[in-house]
């Protein structure tokens, strides 16, 4: 028969990956909007650009891999407040959830 602390191991694993999917830190750099921004721009412009969120980046264009790129050198404007930031709640909220669950049912078992 299978142990609670097995099953409580394999939840919160599960939990972890789901959880660390939604993350993007780096989420403005790896679409091509930031070069997209500066393709009629010379060196030093003033640019600006969204990422998936639509969040608005703002800054100038410099020189990278001989193509000038958008590097932001203003706060990043959130499209929505805690947009990003409310999922991550969320998911921190669920993850903790089910280890209070997971720990009660362990206790319980022993």
């Amino acid at each position: 028969m299978p142990s609670a602390i097995g099953h409580l191991s394999r939840f919160v694993a599960l939990l972890i990956m789901l959880a660390a999917g939604t993350v993007g830190a780096h989420d403005a750099h790896v679409n091509e909007a930031p070069w997209l921004a500066c393709e009629q721009r010379q060196l030093g412009n003033a640019c600006s650009y969204t990422n998936s969120s639509h969040d608005l980046y703002r800054g100038t264009c410099q020189s990278m891999q001989e193509h000038l790129f958008c590097v932001r050198n203003q706060p990043i404007e959130k499209a929505s407040a805690g947009g990003g930031a409310g999922l991550l709640t969320a998911w921190t909220a669920l993850i903790l959830g089910g280890l209070i669950a997971g720990y009660g049912a362990l206790r319980r078992a022993t």
